[in-house]
């Protein structure tokens, strides 16, 4: 499993570079779910546009499942309905 940065732009540009990896790039399926999650809001979408480049079963897997789970809207509480 590929530990990331605990720095969001090291993080955002691991990403990024293996997307261009396309297939390649499935040797860090399983340490880009977390990504998915990350608190950069930009990380996750880069995140998610990794694993769509990667394309292969388990990357489209993580993908769907991650955001079949997620809330429409994570910034949406109780407390702050808008």
């Amino acid at each position: 499993m590929i530990q990331f940065s605990e720095d969001y732009r090291v993080r955002r540009n691991t990403a990024l570079t293996l997307a261009k990896c396309g297939k390649s790039g499935d040797i860090a399926v399983e340490s880009l779910a977390p990504m998915l999650e990350d608190e950069n809001r930009y990380n996750r979408f880069y995140a998610a546009y990794l694993l769509k480049q990667i394309g292969t079963p388990a990357a489209r897997d993580i993908l769907f499942h991650t955001l079949f789970n997620s809330r429409w809207c994570p910034i949406t509480t109780k407390d702050n309905m808008y």
